[in-house]
C-alpha cells in the first residue's frame, strides 16, 4: 500500500545499502525538489492534505467614512470570488527512482544519489511548468517596444505596473517575471544599463530591481503560450495572490520488477497551481 509521506528537507543518510527505504529515498527526492521549485514562492500556497479545498478572495471592500460619536457604522459591503481546488481531478506528478541490482549488490551509493537527484529535477521541472501554465490564463497585456535596440523597457514595465495599480483592490505589483532570453534583452539593453552596475550582473548573473519589481528570469516561461515567450515579459502582484498554488500530499509506493531486475520506488506530488486574481498580472508583448 502507497504510505503517506510529509514534506522533509532531509538527505540520503545510510551506512549500507540494505537500509533504504522508500520513505528515505522519497524524503530525498522532495527534500531536493524544494531547492529547485523557483516559481512556488511567487504564489500563495495552501495545503490541501485531503486533494480539495476552497479560497475566497475579496474583490471588493468598502469602509465607512468619519464617523462621527455615537453614530452607527453600516455594515461593510464585501464582495467575495469563490475559487475551488480539485487536486485529484488536476492528476498528480509522478516520478521513479530505480535501484538496479547491480548497484544493491556493489553498494554503489553514486547510483541511488544520481536517480534521486534526476527524479528531483523532474518533479520540481514539472511543478514550475504548470505555475506557468497557469499564467495563460491572464487575459490583460500591454503593447511593448523591442527591448533589443533604443527602447527603455522602463516605460514598458511602469505602464503595465500603473494599469495594475489603478484599482479598488489596491495590487501592489512586485514581480517582473521572463524567459532567459528575455532577461538577455533586458539586462543588455543601453537605457537600463544606466541604471546598473556590470560588475553586478557580470557577477551574479541577476539584476537587481527593475521599475520596483523582482526580476525573476526562469527557463520554464517556455511554457507560457498566450504570447511569445521569447516576446514577453510579466509583471504581477504575488501577494494579492495574482497565484496560488494548491498544495497536496506525497505518496510513496515501492515495487519491483522482476524482468529488469530494479527495485522502484515511485513519488506522486498533487499540487494544483491557478492564476486567482486576473487583474493583478498583465503581460508586456512585442519586447524580442
Amino acid at each position: 500500500m502507497a504510505e503517506e509521506f510529509k514534506m522533509s528537507d532531509g538527505f540520503l543518510d545510510i551506512n549500507k545499502i540494505q537500509d533504504i527505504k522508500a520513505k528515505v529515498i522519497a524524503g530525498e527526492v522532495i527534500g531536493l525538489s524544494k531547492a529547485k521549485l523557483d516559481l512556488r514562492e511567487l504564489c500563495e500556497v495552501i495545503p490541501m492534505p485531503k486533494l480539495l479545498g476552497t479560497r475566497y478572495i475579496a474583490t471588493s471592500l468598502s469602509a465607512n467614512e468619519n464617523v462621527k460619536v455615537l453614530e452607527e457604522a453600516d455594515i461593510d459591503s464585501h464582495d467575495y470570488t469563490k475559487v475551488d481546488f480539485d487536486l485529484a481531478y488536476k492528476g498528480k506528478n509522478v516520478v521513479h527512482v530505480a535501484i538496479p541490482d547491480e548497484s544493491e549488490m556493489q553498494a554503489d551509493f553514486s547510483v541511488i544519489r544520481l536517480h534521486t537527484q534526476d527524479a528531483a529535477a523532474a518533479l520540481a521541472k514539472v511543478e514550475n511548468k504548470q505555475i506557468v501554465e497557469a499564467l495563460n490564463d491572464a487575459t490583460h497585456s500591454v503593447t511593448g517596444s523591442s527591448w533589443s535596440g533604443a527602447n527603455d523597457p522602463s516605460d514598458d514595465i511602469m505602464q503595465a505596473i500603473a494599469e495594475i495599480s489603478d484599482s479598488d483592490q489596491l495590487f501592489s505589483p512586485d514581480t517582473l517575471l521572463m524567459h532567459p532570453l528575455v532577461w538577455a534583452k533586458l539586462s543588455s539593453n543601453e537605457e537600463i544599463k544606466k541604471y546598473i552596475a556590470r560588475d553586478t550582473v557580470a557577477k551574479t548573473g541577476k539584476l537587481p530591481q527593475v521599475c520596483g519589481l523582482n526580476v525573476v528570469s526562469h527557463p520554464a516561461m517556455a511554457y507560457f503560450t498566450t504570447n511569445s515567450y521569447t516576446d514577453t515579459a510579466i509583471v504581477f502582484d504575488s501577494k494579492a495572490p495574482a497565484l496560488c498554488l494548491g498544495d497536496g500530499p506525497v505518496k510513496v509506493k515501492k515495487y519491483y520488477n522482476n524482468t529488469k531486475f530494479y527495485t522502484g520506488i515511485a513519488v506522486a506530488k498533487w499540487i494544483q497551481p491557478k492564476l486567482l486574481l486576473d487583474d493583478a498580472v498583465r503581460y508586456i508583448t512585442g519586447v524580442s
